[in-house]
């Protein structure tokens, strides 16, 4: 099973201080991961993952990780592949059909059928035709199939 997340931010206090994120999200993202993904799943994390020693929390996290750097992520690829399958600031992927585009923020001009993406936290109502924003803050703090993000999409945008 593919798992799609974004914007973990780890031990970021000012979300909780201004009030972006609950006390608990910590706790919260990482009950509803280990309940939902198994060890042989693959995890797409869409970037900006921790603050400070955060890091050392991705090793309760089941699955095979890989990221997408984002604009807090500010290791090399290479140093982050200590820690994930792989990491990359990009990738597409033919998934059943539909060409996906993961990036951390969205790109205005997709050569795709659909970006999936973070970022934006649900700040804004970004939501055009080829993207699908992957916010925690609006999706309950957890992993979301890949499977059922694409049937939304497709849903939203009078595809079958």
């Amino acid at each position: 099973m593919i798992w799609v997340t974004s914007d973990l931010h780890f031990n970021h206090q000012k979300l909780i201080d201004n009030g972006v994120r609950p006390e608990n999200y910590e706790a919260k993202l990482i009950k509803q991961w280990n309940g939902t993904v198994r060890d042989g799943d693959i995890v797409i994390i869409l970037g900006d993952i921790s603050w400070k020693d955060g890091y050392k929390k991705l090793e309760q996290l089941k699955g095979k990780k890989i990221l997408v750097r984002g604009n807090h992520d500010y290791k090399s690829c290479e140093t982050y592949m200590n820690d994930f399958a792989f990491a990359c600031d990009s990738f597409t992927m033919d998934y059943k059909g539909t060409n996906i585009l993961f990036t951390h923020q969205p790109v205005i001009h997709v050569n795709a059928d659909l970006n999936i993406h973070g970022h934006l936290h649900g700040r804004t109502n970004y939501e055009k035709k080829k993207h699908y924003l992957i916010s925690l803050e609006n999706m309950g703090y957890g992993v979301f199939s890949l499977t059922a993000i694409v049937k939304d999409w497709k849903r939203k945008n009078g595809l079958k």
